[in-house]
C-alpha cells in the first residue's frame, strides 16, 4: 500500500527533472548558437575591412602613380612591403584570434539582453548561476532557467546579434569598390598598370599613360658583334604613327638618346617596328633602348653585345709515318699543315665559348666561274670533301685528327684545306670559320739507272758475260730493293733481286749482275730486252702494308752474237763469278789484258 502511494511522487519528481534538463539544454543551445553568430559577424566584418583597405590602398597608389609621381622601382618595393605587412599584421591581430579564443558567455548574454531590454537580467542571472550551481538552490536555479528560456523564445536568433558593424563595413567596401571601378572605366590611365607594377616591382612594366606601350619584343637581348636587332611593340591609345619612337644610348655614353622613328608593321594593327644597327654596320657595343609614344614610355631594355662564336687552331701536331723515321713535330700558333703523305695531323683548337660539339671539315679547293678573277688569280671556293670528323671537346677546347693523303687518282691531295666548326653550349655556331691550307708532301719515287753498259744496244757473244752495274737513289727516304728483269720473245727469262751495296743508309745503293746469255738459254741471233727496277720503303697511308714507289730504267736491247773462240776457255769461269757477285771489278781491268791476253778479247769484256 505504501509503495503504491510513493510511486506517483517519484514519477512526478522524475518528470520535473527531465523538464528542467530540457529547459537548460535549450538555453545553453541558444547561447552557443548566438556565440557562433557573433564570431561569424566579427570574422566577416574583419574580412570586409581587410578587402576594403587593400582596394583603397591600391587605388591610392594608382592615383599617385598616374597623376602625381610615377612610382620608381624603390617606391614600388615600399608599396608592396607596406601592403604585405598590413595584410599579414591585420590578419594576425584581428582575424586569427577569432578562431583561437572563445567568446565569453557573459558577453553573449549581455548582447542578447541589449537586443531585448525587458529580459530583466534573467539570461545574465542564468549564466552567472551556471558557473557555480553548488551555491544555488535547485529550485531557484530551475526557476531562473525557465525564465531565461521563456525570454529567449521571444527573441529571433538574428536579432540577438549586433550586425551594425557588419553593415557599416559592407557599405564601406561597396563605396571603395565603386570608386575603383569608376576610375578604371573612365580614367584614360589604367590602374591595372599600377597594380601590376606593385606586384612585380622589378618587372619591365611601363607607367600608366594615356598611350600605353605594350609587349615590347625582344625586350632585353643578347647579340653577337655586328648583328642587327628588330624591335617591335604594341601601342594602345590615341596616337599618330610619327609619335612612336625608339630612343637608344650606348652603355659607355658615347652615343646618347639617338632617335629612330618606328614604322607600322604589316598585317598587325597598332604594332610598330624598328631595326637597330642597320645604318652602322650592325650593333657593335652594348646599349639601352626604350620606346615612347606621346606620354607613354616603355621600361628601359638592354642589348648586350658579346663576341661572335669563334674557334681557332691553337696548335697542330704532325706525326709522320713510322717508315720515314722522322720525329713528331708540334706547330704552335697556326693551323697551316705541311705533312708527308700518310702523316697523322692532330688539331688542337680553342673556342671563346663552351663547346657542345666541334668538327674538322676537310675542304677541296675548286675554281668558281661565278666569281670574277681577282688580281691574285682565279677566284676559288671551297666545297666539303667526303670527310667530316667529330672532335673530342672539353669546356672550350677541342681535339681531332685526320690523315694527310692523296685522292684516289693520286694526282692531288684528298683535301686541300680544312676548317674547324663548333656549336656552343647555347646552340650558337661560328658563322665564318677560318680556313687553313693542307699541303701534302708526296713520297717521291726512287731514281734508277745503268752505269754499265753505257749504250742502250749491246751485242754479247753467246759464250761471254755482260757485267751490268745498277745505281739507285731515293731523295727522301730509303731504297728497299733493286731488281733486274730480262724479257725474250714476250717471256720473262730473268727476274733477279740484286744485292745492294749501300751508302748514306740505303738512300743510295749500287748493285751488279753478270749476265750470261748461255745461262738464260739465249743463243746466237736471239734478242732480249733488259731493264732494272728500284723500290723505296713507302707504306700505304691507310694501312700498314708495304706499298712502295717503283721506278725503272728505260729498256736496253741485248743481241746475242756468235761465240768468240778467243774467250771460250774462260767463259765457264766468267759465268760462275758473275752469279755470285764477286769479280765485279773485272779481271781484265786490272791489267791482265795489258799483258797481251786482254788485247785478244778477255780484257775487253772486263
Amino acid at each position: 500500500m505504501a509503495s503504491q502511494l510513493k510511486n506517483p511522487a517519484q514519477s512526478q519528481n522524475s518528470a520535473a527533472l527531465r523538464q528542467s534538463a530540457k529547459v537548460k539544454n535549450y538555453v545553453n543551445h541558444q547561447l552557443e548558437k548566438t556565440r557562433k553568430q557573433v564570431r561569424a559577424v566579427d570574422l566577416i566584418s574583419g574580412l570586409l575591412v581587410l578587402i576594403a583597405s587593400v582596394i583603397g590602398f591600391l587605388l591610392l597608389c594608382a592615383l599617385v602613380d598616374a597623376w602625381v609621381w610615377p612610382l620608381s622601382i624603390m617606391a614600388r618595393w615600399i608599396c608592396l612591403t607596406l601592403l604585405i605587412v598590413g595584410v599579414v599584421g591585420y590578419t594576425v591581430l584581428s582575424i586569427v584570434p577569432l578562431f583561437l579564443r572563445k567568446i565569453n558567455l557573459d558577453y553573449v548574454a549581455k548582447m542578447i539582453e541589449e537586443a531585448k531590454p525587458d529580459f530583466q537580467n534573467s539570461l545574465l542571472n542564468y549564466v552567472s548561476f551556471r558557473k557555480r550551481p553548488e551555491e544555488i538552490k535547485p529550485a531557484v536555479f530551475d526557476a531562473v532557467s525557465r525564465q531565461a528560456a521563456t525570454d529567449l523564445a521571444s527573441v529571433p536568433g538574428e536579432a540577438a546579434v549586433d550586425q551594425s558593424k557588419l553593415i557599416r563595413m559592407g557599405v564601406l567596401l561597396i563605396a571603395i569598390t565603386f570608386a575603383a571601378v569608376c576610375y578604371a572605366m573612365f580614367s584614360p590611365k589604367s590602374p591595372f598598370q599600377t597594380v601590376a607594377r606593385i606586384f612585380s616591382p622589378g618587372g619591365k612594366i611601363s607607367k600608366p599613360a594615356v598611350v600605353q606601350v605594350l609587349d615590347v619584343q625582344p625586350g632585353d637581348a643578347k647579340l653577337f658583334f655586328g648583328q642587327t636587332l628588330e624591335v617591335t611593340a604594341h601601342i594602345r591609345g590615341s596616337h599618330r604613327p610619327e609619335d612612336v619612337q625608339l630612343t637608344y644610348s650606348s652603355i659607355d655614353q658615347r652615343v646618347v638618346d639617338q632617335v629612330i622613328t618606328m614604322t607600322p608593321q604589316e598585317n598587325a594593327k597598332d604594332r610598330y617596328r624598328a631595326e637597330l644597327g642597320v645604318s652602322t654596320g650592325g650593333i657593335q657595343q652594348s646599349l639601352r633602348y626604350r620606346i615612347t609614344a606621346r606620354d607613354g614610355t616603355s621600361p628601359e631594355y638592354q642589348v648586350t653585345v658579346q663576341p661572335n662564336p669563334s674557334i681557332a687552331v691553337d696548335s697542330v701536331v704532325i706525326s709522320p709515318p713510322a717508315y720515314t723515321e722522322r720525329a713528331e713535330r708540334t706547330i704552335s700558333g697556326q693551323g697551316d699543315v705541311k705533312a708527308i703523305e700518310g702523316s697523322w695531323v692532330t688539331v688542337h683548337a680553342l673556342a671563346n665559348l663552351p663547346i657542345k660539339v666541334a668538327h674538322i671539315e676537310l675542304l677541296d679547293e675548286v675554281f668558281d666561274p661565278s666569281k670574277p678573277e681577282g688580281e691574285f688569280g682565279a677566284a676559288t671556293k671551297y666545297q666539303a670533301a667526303a670527310s667530316k670528323i667529330e672532335m673530342k671537346s672539353q669546356g672550350s677546347t677541342a681535339t681531332g685528327r685526320f690523315q694527310a693523303t692523296w685522292d684516289s687518282s693520286g694526282e692531288k691531295p684528298f683535301a686541300t684545306h680544312y676548317r674547324v666548326t663548333f656549336t656552343s653550349a647555347d646552340g650558337d655556331r661560328n658563322a665564318q670559320p677560318n680556313i687553313y691550307p693542307i699541303r701534302v708532301i708526296p713520297d717521291l719515287a726512287p731514281e734508277v739507272r745503268f752505269r754499265n753498259p753505257i749504250q742502250a744496244n749491246v751485242e754479247v757473244p753467246e759464250n761471254a758475260v755482260l757485267v751490268i752495274d745498277v745505281e739507285a737513289s731515293d731523295l727522301d727516304f730509303k731504297i728497299s730493293s733493286v731488281s733486274l728483269k730480262v724479257d725474250h720473245d714476250g717471256t720473262q727469262v730473268l727476274d733477279q733481286s740484286l744485292q745492294m751495296v749501300s751508302s748514306d743508309q740505303n738512300r743510295r745503293v749500287k748493285s751488279q749482275y753478270r749476265l750470261s746469255p748461255k745461262a738464260l738459254g739465249l743463243r746466237a741471233g736471239d734478242q732480249a730486252i733488259f731493264f732494272a727496277t728500284a723500290a723505296d720503303n713507302r707504306m700505304a697511308p691507310l694501312s700498314d702494308s708495304h706499298d712502295p714507289n717503283v721506278s725503272r730504267t728505260e729498256n736496253y736491247s741485248l743481241t746475242v752474237v756468235e761465240a768468240d773462240e778467243n774467250i771460250k776457255e774462260n767463259a765457264e769461269d766468267a759465268e760462275g763469278a758473275g752469279q755470285e757477285g764477286a769479280g765485279q771489278e773485272g779481271a781484265g781491268q786490272e791489267g791482265a789484258g795489258q799483258e797481251g791476253a786482254g788485247q785478244e778479247g778477255a780484257g775487253q769484256e772486263g
